[in-house]
């Protein structure tokens, strides 16, 4: 009962945050007759996210003030409990690319380590999306791997940055979901 209760709350609190536009957190529990700390791990995630932005930190007890920044159906509020002791929760694998993507984005320039560091991508997939991502001309290799010391890592650089919303990958390229663009994977050519 607890965990479906929260949902409600998280998604009336989005509601009135989308409503508002412009919000503290203080506000919104307030009206929504929450403790306060409730609404602050949703704004942390919505933040993470890129759904709200930080406008103003206040001074005294105001409280930050928020601004929303997408359009209330592009988020993925997703059902996000907190992990509980009885099973981790198994984080959807969109989240999780959506995540790799967001942190290319706004690095631009990033290697492998980077991406592990800012995303709860596992190392395997964040290899096969790279791999993925560079076939469809969306990143590029800086270095070779080639006559390098073992261990170097490959640094890339974004050169398509089509939108907020991540690229998937398809059987033979990847599909555009911020353009609806199907892009084909490159077959490499070898001199």
């Amino acid at each position: 009962m607890e965990q479906s209760n929260k949902g409600v709350i998280t998604h009336k609190a989005w509601q009135l945050m989308c409503e508002k536009r412009q919000f503290t957190r203080r506000e919104i529990a307030q009206s929504l007759g929450v403790k306060t700390n409730l609404i602050t791990e949703l704004t942390k995630r919505l933040q993470n996210q890129s759904a709200i932005a930080l406008i103003s930190k206040q001074t005294g007890n105001k409280g930050n003030l928020y601004q929303v920044i997408v359009t209330p159906d592009e988020v993925i509020l997703g059902k996000g409990n907190p992990q509980t002791e009885r099973a981790p929760q198994r984080i959807k694998r969109n989240t999780v690319v959506q995540q790799v993507w967001n942190s290319i984005r706004i690095n631009r320039h990033f290697n492998k380590g980077l991406i592990l560091a800012t995303s709860m991508a596992e190392s395997s997939l964040i290899t096969r999306y790279l791999g993925c991502l560079s076939k469809a001309g969306y990143i590029r290799a800086l270095n070779s791997i080639k006559g390098s010391p073992r261990g170097t890592t490959l640094k890339y650089i974004l050169i398509r940055d089509t939108g907020r919303l991540h690229p998937t990958e398809r059987t033979q390229g990847m599909w555009d979901q911020n353009t609806n663009t199907y892009y084909p994977f490159k077959e490499k050519h070898h001199e």
